[in-house]
């Protein structure tokens, strides 16, 4: 079975023992959980091709103060805090717990999304351009975890050993 969630979901479902393992963003407690630790990613900004006819394939974070923004909750706070040090407010049209809503509204032209790269993935279309941020550098990382010094079912286990040859 596959859940999504975030991460308070998902720790109170491994806590629970209603999963075995899940994936997650970091920071988690590394004494009460083990964990493979994935490659952190870049965030960056995606949209519709035509509302960034810039030619730079990266951006930096101010050069979307103008437009309406949907940000994942993770991240909300920290481009608060980088446009308030430029002294300026940005203009957050939407902050969701969520990545997938976010790059569908941002395909049907309401906003730029900011999210981390991986997640460009969750919908892929020719129609979305997608720039690096440059400015501020934020990296994401994530883990795959499970619940310490507990015995795990063997699937669970395999799935772990696969997991690690391929970030490793």
């Amino acid at each position: 079975d596959l859940h999504q969630a975030d991460n308070a979901h998902i720790l109170e479902k491994l806590n629970s023992h209603l999963i075995d393992i899940g994936f997650v963003r970091l920071p988690v407690d590394s004494t009460i959980y083990d964990t493979v630790v994935v490659p952190a990613e870049r965030l960056v900004a995606v949209c519709p091709a035509q509302l960034l006819n810039h030619e730079a394939q990266q951006l930096p974070l101010r050069a979307l103060a103008p437009y309406a923004l949907l940000v994942h909750r993770r991240y909300r706070s920290a481009i608060l805090d980088y446009f308030s040090a430029l002294s300026f407010s940005p203009h957050i049209l939407c902050t969701s717990d969520e990545i997938l809503p976010l790059l569908s509204w941002s395909l049907r032209g309401l906003g730029i999304a900011i999210v981390p790269e991986f997640s460009i993935q969750l919908l892929a279309n020719p129609g979305l351009a997608v720039r690096p941020l440059t400015e501020p550098v934020t990296m994401d990382s994530s883990a795959l975890i499970w619940r310490k010094n507990e015995p795990l079912p063997p699937l669970a286990e395999h799935f772990i050993q696969l997991f690690k040859k391929c970030v490793h």
